[in-house]
């Protein structure tokens, strides 16, 4: 699922949109401008927990200043390119 923070989104403090976005990406939550996330089948019933950042086809975060970030089932990862990611996730698999 793709979510573009835009200005029609409701970002005021106290909705569930910005309180989903604090939870997955902190206090520097403005920082960003698109955000990839997986949907999970949790039994906790807890609903942030159903979401990850996650995008297995590019960055699964891009900022406001351009800069891109990899994640992979919620867990940043410090590469910085698209091979980069893809050789990462290859090497998974030996782990």
């Amino acid at each position: 699922m793709r979510l573009e923070i835009t200005a029609d989104k409701d970002l005021r403090p106290g909705t569930i949109f910005r309180a989903l976005l604090q939870t997955l990406l902190g206090n520097n939550w403005e920082d960003y401008i698109v955000v990839y996330l997986k949907e999970y089948d949790q039994p906790t019933g807890i609903f942030f927990s159903k979401y990850k950042i996650h995008n297995e086809d590019g960055p699964a975060a891009i900022k406001i200043d351009g800069t891109m970030e990899w994640w992979f089932d919620g867990q940043k990862l410090f590469v910085e390119t698209q091979q980069e990611f893809e050789c990462y996730i290859r090497n998974k698999a030996f782990w």
